[in-house]
This record gives C-alpha cells, sequence and structure tokens, in this order.
C-alpha cells in the first residue's frame, strides 16, 4: 500500500506498513538481520494469500487483530519459517496479551516453525487466545511457538460431530512461558463443552 516507510540504519531497521488490507497474494521476504516489519494498523485484513518468508520479524501494535479470511475465502497465511530462521510475530510493547492475535476462518493456512508472542487479547467465541481457528478454518501447524500471552495459547472452536478428530496433535504446538492456559477445545455433542482435547 502506499505510505509505507523505512526507519533505521541497516541493522535496526522497521518496514513500517500502514495499509491494513492484504488484497492480492503477496510475499513478505526477509530484509536480513535486524530488520523488522512493523505493523501500524490496528487490523490487517488478509483477503487474498500472504507468505511470510523464514526469518522475518513482525512487530505487532497494542490490540491489532489479524484476520484471515474473514471476509474472503480467498485470505490465508502461509508462515513459512524454519528451525533456523523461525517466522516471529511479537508485540511491540513485549507485555502479555498486548496485541488480539492471528484469526483463521478460511482453509489452506500454515504457521511452520512460527513464534506467537505477546498476544491473546482477542475475544472471539467469548474465549481469549493468542491464535484463534474457527470451525470452518483449517490450519497446519509445525512446531508453532506461543509465549507471552493472555487467555488461551490456541483456541480451536468446532461443534457438531466428528470434533474429536478436528484438533492438530498436540505435539506440533509448543506452549512457551507466561501461558497461563494454553488448551485446545472441541465443542460438540459428544464432548462436553470445552473440554481438553491437548495440553
Amino acid at each position: 500500500g502506499s505510505g509505507n516507510d523505512f526507519k533505521g540504519g541497516a541493522t535496526s531497521g522497521q518496514i513500517r506498513l500502514v495499509e491494513g488490507l492484504v488484497d492480492r497474494p503477496i510475499t513478505c521476504p526477509n530484509p536480513g538481520p535486524g530488520v523488522r516489519y512493523v505493523l501500524l494498523e490496528p487490523q490487517l485484513t488478509i483477503n487474498a494469500q500472504l507468505e511470510i518468508s523464514a526469518g522475518v520479524t513482525l512487530e505487532v501494535a497494542k490490540n491489532t487483530e489479524v484476520n484471515v479470511g474473514y471476509s474472503n475465502t480467498a485470505g490465508r497465511l502461509r508462515s513459512q519459517g524454519s528451525a533456523s530462521e523461525p517466522v516471529v510475530w511479537r508485540s511491540a510493547t513485549s507485555k502479555a496479551g498486548d496485541w488480539n492475535g492471528l484469526l483463521f476462518w478460511t482453509t489452506g493456512n500454515i504457521l511452520h516453525h512460527t513464534q506467537v508472542s505477546g498476544a491473546g487479547r482477542n475475544n472471539t467465541q467469548g474465549t481469549a487466545a493468542a491464535v484463534y481457528v474457527d470451525q470452518a478454518a483449517v490450519l497446519m501447524v509445525d512446531k508453532l511457538t506461543i509465549d507471552n500471552t493472555a487467555g488461551y495459547g490456541a483456541y480451536h472452536y468446532r461443534s457438531g460431530t466428528g470434533c474429536s478428530s478436528a484438533p492438530p496433535k498436540p505435539s506440533q504446538y509448543v506452549f512457551g512461558s507466561g501461558v497461563a492456559k494454553c488448551k485446545l477445545f472441541c465443542l460438540d455433542d459428544i464432548n462436553s463443552p470445552g473440554e481438553c482435547l491437548a495440553p
């Protein structure tokens, strides 16, 4: 979008993003050591595919919410980190629960070697969580680390039959320090509402 700017030097720079809508496929490349993307909008709406490359750090302002596909089914987030260069989503202040978190409403989403820190302010379905996955959404998780959050680390909302097999394997989640509650939930007729299906 227009109005983005750059601040700082080559080893401590910021790419400050003022646009709050992803409406066409785009990749955020790794800008190099010490340089991070800074999201300045209170909401980032992803209506097309957004791919985040390995090693990228995204700094998120207080109360910011990242909505993936809420208003367009083509929206998806593919956060493609690696063991040596994870993708990092972190709060600008480092306070627990400072920003709302990542909310998924569509299929085809990936969080691969990704860290989510300082999120969990959102209250979707009456539940605060750093990562919220709606019942119609699909999120493939591989080594997702969630820390310094308020509420739950991850909340998978499900209703209806077949719910017990819907959440991902808990081993793919790593809940770090400062996560007061770190559970995956499944709401249906078989399991009691809010039954914990993973640690």
